[in-house]
């Protein structure tokens, strides 16, 4: 957690799973310093909590929070990664969620709904997946959602070409979709000192960006993975850069040894969170891809209404080149993201420029390989209003 202000900022934690709210240890009274930040393991806070959703709220000032992953299974690597959710949005019963970058040819993997119901009210959510050619509503996911507690859904069939999914309820939601990628080896294999070197990183090597927020709501994966959806009515959310999680970090050679590593393969994991369509501005700053061994960002659009988004592509340098695109009822878009991109903005107007348009989600991926495995890395685009009302103070007269 992080505090941009100047004050201290009073941290309390709340975690559910899949029987409802649990008892936390020492998760109430956390205090985050003015202008620092506060690390705590979230498995001490909550301990032996499958598939948790976590709640952090703030008061004395924001807070930004994001969960660092490392996900392992005895030695064997299973990924690791920076989640955060999509901005400021309280649970609602229509949301959508951009979709996750796609698994590597061949590979064995995992996709994952995962969602809850804060409220008092159980909840029936029926999911629609979004594409290009329009939507394609999926009968077997119509699923019945108890109060207060956490429920995944296996998303295998998915239709090819799915660029989001589209989530109604009957009572308020939050949700998440996350990828796991197995190792495709089990036993360590020959890498060259380069591939060792471009690999080597630290679990929580990852940045975030701040978001002036109060409160945020995150769920956590299975296995130690987490994932961060929208925040409940009380509270706010965060967002953190995307494509900043790591592949694990590579074994090195003995102290004087000139033989190449052997490395073990490793998994992969990404997640994006559910968020309501917004004609605010989205958008968020972008790593370097040619940081990663063949990397290469995207980015995804959807829109339950129609609209023209108009993606503004920003380089180092401040240049900006804008892309329109026109998205129909319940369609959604893959772009290339242009080499040199450092940020991406979108804006919305009406199909006939006459207006502001309907609301988009949008995600950013990052995807890349070297000979350890994949990298994957997916963050939703959280809104980012251009206007904010200011409060005069004015003293009072005796």
């Amino acid at each position: 957690m992080t505090n941009p202000g100047p004050d201290p900022v009073t941290v309390t934690v709340r975690v559910w799973g899949v029987d409802g709210e649990v008892a936390t240890t020492g998760a109430t009274g956390l205090v985050v310093p003015p202008g620092g930040r506060a690390d705590h393991q979230l498995a001490a806070l909550a301990p032996g909590v499958e598939a948790p959703v976590v709640a952090v709220s703030a008061t004395g000032g924001p807070v930004a929070a994001h969960l660092n992953l490392l996900v392992r299974d005895g030695t064997t690597d299973l990924g690791a990664g920076t989640v955060a959710p999509a901005g400021t949005v309280a649970p609602a019963k229509d949301i959508a969620l951009p979709a996750l970058p796609s698994a590597p040819d061949g590979s064995s993997h995992r996709t994952t709904l995962r969602l809850l119901a804060p409220g008092e009210e159980e909840a029936v959510v029926d999911v629609t997946a979004l594409t290009e050619d329009g939507a394609v509503r999926l009968p077997d996911l119509v699923t019945r959602l108890a109060s207060g507690r956490i429920l995944e859904v296996d998303l295998g069939d998915l239709p090819a070409g799915t660029t989001g999914l589209r989530l109604r309820s009957d009572a308020p939601v939050v949700a998440a979709v996350g990828l796991e990628v197995d190792p495709q080896e089990s036993e360590p294999q020959e890498a060259s000192v380069d591939d060792a070197a471009a690999t080597d990183a630290a679990a929580d090597g990852s940045a975030a960006t701040d978001a002036p927020d109060d409160e945020a709501v995150a769920t956590e994966p299975s296995r130690d993975e987490a994932v961060v959806t929208d925040a409940p009515a009380d509270g706010a959310a965060v967002t953190t850069a995307p494509g900043t999680d790591t592949a694990g970090a590579t074994a090195s050679p003995p102290q004087g040894s000139v033989a190449e590593p052997l490395v073990r393969t490793a998994g992969e994991l990404a997640w994006v969170s559910a968020t309501v369509p917004t004609a605010d501005p989205v958008g968020t700053a972008l790593p370097d891809p040619a940081a990663v061994p063949g990397g290469a960002a995207r980015l995804v659009l959807s829109a339950v209404d129609a609209t023209t988004a108009t993606v503004h592509w920003l380089d180092q340098d401040g240049g900006s080149v804008t892309e329109d695109v026109e998205l129909a009822n319940d369609t959604g878009r893959l772009l290339d993201v242009p080499a040199g991109t450092r940020a991406v903005w979108i804006t919305t107007t009406d199909p006939r420029g006459a207006a502001p348009g309907a609301g988009v989600v949008a995600a950013v991926h990052v995807s890349g390989a070297d000979g350890r495995g994949p990298f994957l890395a997916a963050a939703t685009l959280p809104a980012v209003p251009w206007t904010t009302t200011v409060t005069t103070v004015r003293p009072a007269v005796p």
